[in-house]
C-alpha cells in the first residue's frame, strides 16, 4: 500500500504536467 501511495503521487503529478505542457 505504501508503495502504491508513493507512485501515485509522482504519476498524478506527471498526468499534470502533460496537461500543462499541452496546454502551453
Amino acid at each position: 500500500v505504501l508503495t502504491n501511495n508513493n507512485l501515485a503521487g509522482p504519476i498524478q503529478y506527471a498526468e499534470l504536467t502533460r496537461k500543462d505542457t499541452l496546454k502551453g
